[in-house]
């Protein structure tokens, strides 16, 4: 699994994701198939109480659990969306539709 599945997953920073490749990499040493790697780690993710005493996810669910009960390091969404420039985005269309070649390909061919 790579860190940005990990993350997005719900172990939140790199270093918890980190920790959860060590953890997958152990596991996959000892034999455990990729498929049940997968469903393993978005089980942890999902309920990390469960994982404290299961081999080579144990630690990584111990650090899941302290961080749900310290939830500083939770993702809060903003009140508003951040700003941006669609006039921007509008000018580029503009400017690409104004090309010779694009007025070419949007004709159907006869």
């Amino acid at each position: 699994m790579k860190t940005r599945e990990l993350i997005n997953l719900g172990f939140g920073s790199r270093e918890l994701a980190d920790a959860a490749i060590a953890a997958v990499a152990a596991a996959a040493k000892a034999g455990m198939k990729k498929t049940a790697l997968r469903r393993r780690v978005q089980e942890l993710a999902a309920g990390p109480e469960a994982f404290v005493e299961v081999e080579h996810f144990g630690e990584i669910a111990a650090k899941l659990v302290d961080r749900g009960a310290n939830e500083s390091d939770a993702f809060v969404p903003g009140r508003s969306p951040a700003p941006y420039r669609q006039w921007e985005a509008v000018r580029q269309m503009e400017n690409a539709c104004a090309l010779p070649v694009a007025a070419r390909g949007a004709r159907p061919e006869t």
